[in-house]
């Protein structure tokens, strides 16, 4: 990924670990204020996050079961709520 993302705002579900926790952390490297989503692993996204803030990033967890049909829109809520 090239380019600043200061002053943007990105959601990564199942940010908690693998694929989706590196691409969180490439997103909070590059500028973006990120909000990581997980099911099952809150001690994993925690860890994320402070691996973000650690590196003067912004991130923050919160908890979506992305099968649900509520997840996305309280995910969006979620992410102004804290971003906004």
């Amino acid at each position: 990924m090239a380019g600043s993302l200061t002053g943007k705002v990105a959601i990564v579900t199942g940010g908690s670990r693998g694929i989706g926790a590196g691409i969180a952390k490439e997103l909070a490297s590059r500028g973006a204020s990120v909000l990581i989503t997980y099911k099952s692993s809150p001690d994993c996204a925690a860890k994320v996050v402070l691996d973000i803030e650690a590196a003067e990033g912004k991130a923050v967890a919160f908890k979506a079961d992305c099968m649900s049909a509520e997840a996305p829109a309280q995910t969006v809520k979620e992410t102004l709520k804290c971003f906004d």
